[in-house]
């Protein structure tokens, strides 16, 4: 794969105090190929194949030939790319005053981010899509007793029997054909095809796009103090989510009766945006995924910074920011940022109905400050070599705590083939009247948890008491607020007119202050509602993505030069 871009910019300055920024990017992502034409992609949308069409008829979809619906040894794997995404954009900054002292800026323009690459992973990795990924289960050896319905097979990793008999199994999978004539082939070799699962990329794969726009006044209040405050809002587009509802259905009649006690009919089955009552899944395939372009996010935020050089001595800049962030889906699905979202679609009726929600990232208010203190005595000698080149220095962050949901586990993996398999769980009452913090952490069970178990549907011991899939939008609670001081000292020694050099001592959380972690937010779990864990820093020796291990107090020596 490859891409390609092209920029341009002019500045203009219109008048003494006005500059105008106009600038244009065309880019151009390719098509992923494979040199080997190795691609395999559903033909379209699940509920337009074939053997899902046979299922809805009430016939057989296993005498369907898979080939009748995958389009495979593909050159390309998307069924399409933008052929070129451009992206506009407008600044300017304005001294309003002509002093200096005065500054208005803004602008806006169109970003798009490169189509994820990991999108192919999906049809090619592991679970990728027939030919290329094939599963199968060679049976055990027979043992005494009744005999078995189909033939027995053989240890896994034997030499004489297993890998022959899977290669055997190997040679006997083809996809043009049917999935019944490709088990019966199979079944005298002990060997069982499970249904595959596959994923789909429906449509063009279109570049996620974000159209940002922000304006700021900068003041100086005077000749040590500046004012910035700065609106920054954008919309996102075209974002990447996945599907896991094509081929899922209630086997349990959880939403639904009927279907208890193995019997097929008035069941609520759940297909994409219809819930039908007839027909079934498509047997021939496990969980389907499908991937498309579409989710969308908004953000507005207000920041106001104030700097202050507060004498020749100390400086020092304060930043407060209230901000609101609202998607359907954070990260385009491949991980939590530090919340602990579903990913992919909830409803089974489609992506909004509870997507919309808080961003896994989305921090209310946020505050953090700096300071440095760099004392000078101006003395002479050997007075002047103990006294001078310090410097004191320190940031505190301060935020409020990441949202999560409150997942249903009872029913984790009773709607069948749906990869996801959470459910969320149906809120009765005020799951939480209070805040997490300290008082929620798991001390040999003594924790008091912050989430209500009263406030959620009982599905413990009846699993049948849900009556409609749940409308809980994801992320609507909140986690415990956030602290973190950091601190530095360092001596600077001057050696030369153009070398100078500093020892000193750097303390990360220097307060050894304790910030935890999410709740468990899983309904039935015994420890819900309790805080199992901590969660990292924004700053660290070691970099933040060891959690804990990088979050209590870490005090380091250091020492640095300068030329």
């Amino acid at each position: 794969m490859w891409g390609l871009g092209v920029y341009g910019q002019d500045e203009w300055k219109a008048t003494r105090n006005l500059k105008l920024t106009f600038a244009l990017r065309v880019e151009r992502n390719s098509n992923p190929v494979c040199q080997i034409n190795c691609f395999s992609n559903p033909k379209g949308a699940f509920y337009t194949l074939p053997s899902y069409q046979a299922a809805q008829a009430g016939q057989d979809p296993g005498n369907t030939p898979y080939s009748s619906d995958l389009n495979y040894g593909k050159h390309q794997a998307y069924p399409g790319v933008d052929k070129a995404v451009i992206s506009p954009r407008l600044g300017f900054s304005w001294d309003l005053r002509n002093n200096g002292k005065t500054v208005l800026s803004g602008g806006a323009g169109i970003f798009y981010d490169n189509p994820a690459a990991g999108v192919v992973d999906n049809i090619l990795g592991l679970p990728g899509n027939p030919p290329v990924s094939v599963t199968f289960r060679v049976r055990p050896p027979c043992v005494e007793g009744p005999a078995p319905a189909a033939p027995c097979g053989t240890l896994p990793f034997d030499p004489n029997g297993a890998q022959k008999t899977f290669q055997a199994a190997a040679s006997a999978f083809s996809i043009t054909s049917s999935y019944n004539t490709i088990q019966s082939q199979l079944t005298p070799l002990g060997v069982i095809l499970p249904s595959p699962a596959i994923n789909t990329l429906l449509g063009t794969i279109k570049a996620p796009q974000w159209t940002e726009w922000n304006f700021s006044v900068q003041q100086e209040l005077n000749r040590t103090t500046v004012l910035l405050l700065n609106y920054v809002g954008n919309h996102g587009a075209r974002i990447y989510y996945e599907n896991y509802w094509p081929n899922a259905w209630d086997l349990g009649a959880l939403y639904g009766t009927g279907c208890r006690n193995g019997a097929t009919s008035n069941c609520l089955f759940f297909n994409g945006a219809v819930n039908g009552t007839a027909g079934g899944p498509d047997y021939i395939y496990g969980s389907v995924t499908e991937t498309k372009s579409g989710a969308i996010s908004n953000y507005n935020g207000l920041t106001v910074s104030l700097r202050k050089q507060f004498s020749h001595w100390v400086m020092g800049h304060v930043n407060y920011t209230w901000s609101h962030n609202i998607d359907e889906e954070s990260n385009g699905g491949v991980f939590t940022a530090g919340g602990d979202s579903i990913l992919a679609q909830i409803s089974p009726v489609s992506l909004r109905a509870d997507n919309y929600g808080n961003s896994d990232y989305d921090i209310r208010h946020s505050f953090n400050g700096d300071f440095v203190i760099s004392p000078e005595f101006h003395k002479t000698g050997a007075m002047r070599f103990l006294t001078e080149g310090w410097q004191l220095s320190g940031k505190a962050f301060v935020r409020t705590g990441l949202p999560f949901e409150v997942v249903d586990n009872n029913l984790f993996g009773v709607l069948e083939n749906n990869a996801e398999g959470t459910i969320p769980a149906t809120i009765t009452g005020n799951v939480q009247p209070g805040s997490c913090g300290k008082s929620s952490a798991s001390v040999a069970g003594t924790a008091t948890p912050c989430l209500l178990q009263s406030a959620v549907l009982d599905t413990i011991d009846n699993p049948w008491a849900n009556t409609a899939f749940p409308t809980q939008r994801r992320n609507q609670y909140r986690g415990p607020h956030y602290f973190d001081m950091d601190m530095n000292l360092f001596k600077g020694f001057k050696f030369t007119e153009h070398v100078n050099a500093s020892l000193g001592v750097q303390a990360f959380n220097v307060f050894n202050h304790p910030n935890f972690g999410l709740p468990d937010n899983g309904y039935s779990d015994s420890t819900f509602g309790q805080i199992t864990g901590m969660t990292g820093t924004p700053t660290s020796p070691y970099g933040v993505f060891l959690g804990f291990d990088s979050s209590v107090r870490v005090v380091q020596l250091s020492a640095k030069v300068v030329f």
